[in-house]
Order: C-alpha cells, then sequence, then structure tokens
C-alpha cells in the first residue's frame, strides 16, 4: 500500500466514533487468527489505535497467539511516555520485534508448529489445551531468550548489530526482562489469577501468602524475586502501596530497612517513574507537546508523587525523599516559566488595536481587521488548554502562585478583549460581523479554558444579544 493511501485510511479510521472502531477492532483481530491475509490488517489497527486508546468502552479483546504469549509479563508493560530501560518495566514497542525474534530465528519451527495449534485451540474456544500450549510456549521461549541473551553484551559488535536488527538497544534489554519472567512463567500466572488486578487492598491473608513467596525465593532463586514483585507492582490500583507490603516483609529480616533489603528495587523503580515524568513535562512543555498530553503526564506525576510523599518513612533511604524535592522544583519551575508566556501567546492569537490604563483599568480595543490567524489561534488553545487544565495540580506541583497571576492576567484579558468585540458588533458600523463573529468565538472558547463554562457562555450570550 502506497504511504498517501495508508494514511488517508488511517486518517479516516482516527475518525470512526468508539461504538464502531472497538467491534472493528476485534473482527481484524479474529481474521488475523484465522490465518486470513486479504486486507492490509496492520494497516487499519495502526488507523484504529489512537481511537481505542482513548475510547471508554471496555475492548473486545481477541486472544491472538502473541497476547497470550505476553499475559504472563502484561503487568510490566508500559504505553505512553517514552523513558529511559529501566528494570521491569518493558516498552509495548518492543513486544512485536522480540515475538518475530522468537518466529524467525531463536525457535522457528516449534514457535510456527505452537501457535498454529493455538489458533486452532482459540477458533474452537478450547481454553485448557490453549492454555497448555502457551505453556508450552513460554517454556521453549525462556530457554531461547536466556541463551541468546547470554552472547549479547553490552557494548560489544554482536550486541550493536542485534540491536540494529531488532530496533533498538531498549529491545534487547526489554527481551531480558521477559526472559526472567518467562522463567518462572507457572509461578506468575498462579499468582496473577490468585490476585486479580486492580489491586485495591490486601488482607493480612493475602499477605502472608506472598510472605511465603518470598522466604522462599529469598532463600532458594533470590534471582526470582523481582519478577514476582514486578508483577505485584505492575496490578496494584496505585503503584506505591507495594512499599508497605514489601516492608512488612523485610521487617521480619532482623529489621532491615527495606532501602537496603533485597526488595529495595522497588523504590528505586518508583522513584525513577518520577524522574522520568519530571524530566518529560520539562520536555513537552518545551516543544509544544499537545495539551492534553501535558496534563496527562503532570496528572500521573502528581498522583505518583503525592502517593510516595505518604509512603516513604523515615527509615527509608534519605535519596528516596530528595529526589520527590528534586522532581516537583523541576516541575514547578518548567510550568512556571510556561505559564509566564502564555499571556503573550493568547494575545497575539487576538490582536488589539490599543492598550491603555484609564480610571485604573486595563483598556483594550480588539483589531477585527482581519481574520483569525489559524497557526496562532491554535497555540494559544494549546497553551490555554495547560492554563486551565492545570489547575487541579498547582498545588501539588509547586507553581500555584504563578499560576493563579497568569489565570487571573490572561482571564481578565479576555473578558475585556470579548466585551470589545460585543462593543464593536453593538455599535452596527463594522463592514464584517462574521469576522467578528469569529474572533469572539476564539475568544468565548479560551475563556471555557482558562475561566469556566458560566463565563464562557456569558460571554457568548452577550454577543448573540448584540448582533441581534
Amino acid at each position: 500500500m502506497k504511504q498517501e493511501t495508508r494514511k488517508a485510511l488511517q486518517d479516516l479510521l482516527g475518525q470512526l466514533p468508539d461504538e464502531q472502531a472497538v467491534p472493528l477492532a476485534a473482527a481484524i483481530e479474529m481474521d488475523r487468527v484465522k490465518g486470513q491475509h486479504d486486507m492490509p490488517y496492520e494497516d487499519i489497527l495502526d488507523g484504529l489505535r489512537p481511537v481505542l486508546a482513548k475510547s471508554k468502552l471496555p475492548p473486545l479483546r481477541v486472544p491472538t497467539p502473541m497476547r497470550l504469549f505476553c499475559e504472563v509479563f502484561e503487568d510490566l508493560i508500559y504505553v505512553g511516555v517514552s523513558r529511559k530501560k529501566q528494570r521491569g518495566r518493558i516498552d509495548r514497542n518492543s513486544l512485536k520485534p522480540i515475538w518475530n525474534w522468537l518466529g524467525q530465528d531463536l525457535i522457528s519451527d516449534m514457535h510456527r508448529n505452537l501457535t498454529g495449534k493455538l489458533r486452532t485451540h482459540i477458533i474452537a474456544s478450547e481454553r485448557e489445551k490453549r492454555d497448555a500450549i502457551v505453556a508450552q510456549l513460554h517454556e521453549a521461549a525462556a530457554d531461547a531468550l536466556t541463551r541468546a541473551l547470554e552472547n549479547f553484551e553490552p557494548g560489544t559488535e554482536p550486541y550493536q548489530a542485534l540491536a540494529q536488527k531488532l530496533g533498538n538497544s531498549r529491545i534487547i534489554e526489554d527481551a531480558r526482562d521477559i526472559a526472567l519472567v518467562l522463567s518462572i512463567a507457572p509461578q506468575i500466572t498462579h499468582l496473577q489469577k490468585m490476585f486479580p488486578k486492580p489491586i485495591k487492598r490486601l488482607s493480612q491473608t493475602d499477605i502472608e501468602s506472598i510472605r511465603r513467596y518470598y522466604d522462599f525465593l529469598a532463600r532458594n532463586t533470590p534471582a526470582h524475586l523481582p519478577a514476582v514483585f514486578y508483577m505485584f507492582m505492575g496490578r496494584m490500583a496505585d503503584p506505591w502501596f507495594v512499599l508497605p507490603v514489601a516492608r512488612s516483609l523485610v521487617s521480619s529480616d532482623g529489621g532491615t530497612p527495606l532501602g537496603t533489603s533485597p526488595l529495595g528495587f522497588l523504590g528505586n523503580l518508583l522513584l525513577n517513574e518520577v524522574e522520568v515524568l519530571a524530566t518529560y513535562v520539562q520536555s513537552a512543555l518545551a516543544h509544544d507537546t499537545p495539551g492534553d498530553e501535558v496534563l496527562d503526564a503532570l496528572n500521573e506525576f502528581v498522583r505518583l508523587i503525592e502517593g510516595l510523599t505518604n509512603e516513604i518513612g523515615v527509615d527509608d533511604p534519605k535519596e528516596w525523599r530528595q529526589t520527590l524535592i528534586d522532581c516537583r522544583a523541576l516541575v514547578g519551575g518548567a510550568m512556571e516559566m510556561q505559564l509566564e508566556k502564555i499571556p503573550q501567546i493568547v494575545m497575539a492569537a487576538l490582536p488589539a488595536a490599543t492598550f491603555g490604563n484609564f480610571a485604573g483599568k486595563f483598556v483594550i480595543k480588539a483589531d477585527l481587521a482581519s481574520w483569525p490567524d489559524p497557526d496562532k489561534v491554535g497555540a494559544a488553545m494549546t497553551q490555554a488548554a495547560i492554563l486551565g487544565g492545570a489547575r487541579q495540580f498547582a498545588t501539588q506541583a509547586a507553581f500555584a502562585t504563578v499560576h493563579g497571576e497568569m489565570v487571573d492576567r490572561v482571564g481578565r484579558f479576555l473578558l475585556q478583549y470579548g466585551d470589545s468585540v460585543i462593543d464593536e458588533i453593538r455599535a452596527g458600523d463594522l463592514e464584517d460581523r462574521d469576522r467578528a463573529k469569529a474572533h469572539l468565538e476564539i475568544a468565548v472558547r479560551l475563556t471555557q479554558y482558562v475561566l469556566d463554562d458560566t463565563e464562557a457562555d456569558l460571554l457568548w450570550q452577550r454577543g448573540l444579544e448584540a448582533a441581534a
């Protein structure tokens, strides 16, 4: 398929409503399970993914061979903010290259044989037979990946060659995490069934069950401890709740502090998440990232930092709490710098002919000589969305003072600009009322972001009355 055709298809699919996109994706997945190849299935799914990611409808998951294979380490998989590799985090983008590496090189014959059987059992809804084949695939893949990765050490020529073949070095390191989980896949699968996600709280009986696993692994195969606790953390509704669980487990080891215990890596992993999100917010603001993406990351950052602030104790490493302080300062500083730019960006989208200060009031006269500039309006909408949406995070992320000042400044400008446009419409000597209406519509939309629906509706209603 030509690139232009592919883009047109994906643009079209990206506009589908949820109730059409979700069942279409499921139908495409089932066609692929059946081995059909008469349509550009991958291109169709690529076009649907943005819709599916934002859909509020529950996904109609088709148990494809690859999806079934990945379920055992699904709790380590992340999507969203790109981050450097850390143990216990698997990039979703690494899954397909690793699956193909197994199928094309490492266990090609067995992979073809087992996935063929899997498709048969999936179509026939034979769950027990299906799960037995998945277990065989896990065992074969664990052995193949473990043996293969022993030959690829970072910095060597073979390592670089493999990184180029698979896509990047991150994929190799993600394969190591997958191999670790697969090496105890039966135990992980058992625990996943015992503790369905999301785990909102654990009973004392649950804690004792986890303790038995912890004690056994700590004594016999401590290298497997991370795999089990990566799984638990990934299944928790609030990932920081793994810390009190871990603390209760290691407290029986002679009062060992969590930070220096075999489970100290959990705190390090969560603190790394905070650093990644803080750096992402800073970078996103500097590169004009869409407002909803910035706010999503800011929400995740604040939620995590609040949870960790409550869970990190006095006996935990001082570096953990210092990381929270430093990251809050980083995000707060980045947000303040960005917020201080917003008034100028908004004013550029709504040009005013004159500014003045009369009787202590800031006076604006809207310049309606030309149509709004789409690029400037787009930039203003992005920044207004950030300004309005960041209100709920301002205190926790340490930018409340500047945020309040900018909301007040931009809000006053928008209301006065709207008043000026309405005065021009009411005066009745405009050459083009449609152009004035276009300016007012933009002011109303920006007001909705920065202030609230009530102020925006009032401004729009007054405009309609002036035009009547």
